[in-house]
């Protein structure tokens, strides 16, 4: 949800080795889980 409006139409864009990605579904289960146990910074 988007803190600013509270939409929950969004996607998110992570950064991936310097690079923007789009969605994630085509990534494998290991990669997945990966994002999930990422520490999240907000600014």
């Amino acid at each position: 949800m988007c803190p600013e409006c509270g939409s929950i139409d969004i996607d998110t864009i992570q950064r991936i080795t310097g690079y923007l990605v789009g969605g994630v579904d085509s990534w494998n289960n290991a990669k997945k889980a990966e994002l999930r146990d990422r520490v999240k910074h907000s600014e």
